[in-house]
């Protein structure tokens, strides 16, 4: 990752941070830091059968609005699933809990 953060600062009297370090040596001024992780979708094991599920750049399964995958008799839902965004069309996939329980 070409900006990893490195480190972070934080003064000793009240243990607020003020600054972080990147990879690089960088040190850029902060007034607060929030962490997030990504989820890889664990779908490696497709490239090994012949469903003809297909998974998108990222890993997520391709479904349409009904959440039926390139295979017509296979269905994917929670975070291992794309779909298209009502909205643009755009094919999303939303990393939460509350996404899963919904789409079940």
């Amino acid at each position: 990752m070409k900006n990893e953060v490195t480190e972070i600062l934080k003064r000793e009297e009240d243990g607020t941070v003020y600054a972080v370090i990147l990879k690089d040596g960088t040190r850029l001024p902060v007034d607060m830091v929030i962490m997030a992780n990504g989820v890889t979708p664990a779908t490696k094991f497709l490239e090994r059968t012949e469903t003809g599920v297909k998974v998108d750049k990222d890993g997520a399964i391709i479904c349409d609005p009904f959440m039926q995958t390139t295979n017509s008799d296979i269905f994917a839902a929670g975070d291992v699933a794309s779909y298209p965004y009502w909205l643009s069309g755009e094919q999303i996939r939303i990393e939460h809990w509350i996404n899963a329980g919904d789409q079940g």
